[in-house]
């Protein structure tokens, strides 16, 4: 099971780093409206360096 987590978490945190290098490279925002995930995924994008720039989180 943690092998699995781990796997997951690696992907997502692939995942947000991407996000975060194609709005930084075209200047857009990024933002979520989450309710089940609790701000999960504005949580992983945010912890991206450079989030800071394109990120906006609404929850």
């Amino acid at each position: 099971m943690t092998d699995s987590f781990d796997q997951i978490s690696a992907h997502n945190e692939e995942l947000a780093r991407h996000i975060v290098e194609r709005a930084s490279a075209r200047g857009v925002t990024v933002s979520t409206a989450e309710s089940l995930t609790a701000g999960m995924i504005a949580s992983t994008i945010a912890d991206i360096p450079g989030a800071r720039w394109c990120c906006v989180a609404v929850r």
